[in-house]
């Protein structure tokens, strides 16, 4: 007689091997919603922050446009460049400062509770038509808050 011979692969194994790959889709499918849940905040987040910076950027350019104005209004009875930059505080539109020792103007807008978009621009006398009344010299997003370091990292919540 012979003697029958059997195979490793038997319904056992196979079922296994089922078993072991549907535990594994099931892992990636819970990674890939973990990881999907988390790009989404993120770009809520981003999209909070960018719509707030172009809300504030929208507002600077309002107050710019203002600033405009009133220099163009102060540069024809202004007969020198001294006169001019002298001139400059007493026509300052709302929400803006007047720095005295650097003389420029400066005007700074909420982005976020710990973040503000700050302009500051230099009078520039026109000597000839057209050309800009100042110089923006920082359009920079400060942030209001101090840095604080953070010791411990929450692994479980």
């Amino acid at each position: 007689m012979e003697k029958q011979r059997f195979s490793f692969v038997g319904t056992g194994s196979a079922f296994l091997l089922v078993i072991f790959t549907v535990l594994c889709l099931v892992i990636f499918a819970a990674l890939s919603l973990v990881s999907a849940t988390t790009d989404q905040k993120l770009a809520t987040a981003t999209e909070a922050t960018t719509t707030a910076y172009y809300a504030a950027s929208n507002q600077a350019n309002s107050r710019l446009a203002s600033l405009d104005s009133a220099l163009a209004a102060l540069a024809p009875g202004a007969g020198s460049a001294a006169a001019y930059v002298s001139g400059v505080p007493g026509v300052l539109p709302e929400g803006w400062t007047w720095d005295n020792a650097a003389e420029k103007a400066t005007t700074q807008i909420a982005i976020k509770e710990n973040q503000n978009l700050v302009v500051s621009v230099q009078p520039t006398f026109p000597q000839n038509p057209g050309e800009t009344y100042y110089t923006v010299t920082q359009w920079q997003v400060v942030n209001t808050q101090s840095w604080q370091q953070q010791d411990t990292l929450n692994v479980i919540k």
